[in-house]
């Protein structure tokens, strides 16, 4: 589902004209830990220049969303920036 969400939004930019298209994930579910290399695939595979990166926020009165989001390592760092 994330792979065909992305194909289908990076599609879409792409038909209006967009030329680069960045995403950030703040909250990553468990079991969705690879997103982001799913989602650097699909832009290689449609040849689009696309930033991929892990967002963030400060901590507020309601905490409990920052104590849901796991800790995201990239297993290869160097596919976080896909360029087409």
């Amino acid at each position: 589902m994330m792979s065909l969400a992305t194909e289908v939004a990076l599609v879409e930019m792409m038909m209006s004209g967009c030329t680069t298209a960045s995403d950030h994930h703040y909250l990553i579910p468990t079991g969705l830990e690879h997103a982001i290399d799913l989602q650097v695939e699909v832009a290689n595979k449609l040849a689009v220049r696309a930033i991929f990166t892990r967002g963030s926020m400060s901590l507020g009165e309601d905490e409990a969303a920052c104590h849901r989001a796991i800790r995201f390592r990239p297993n290869k760092p160097s596919l976080m920036i896909a360029y087409g």
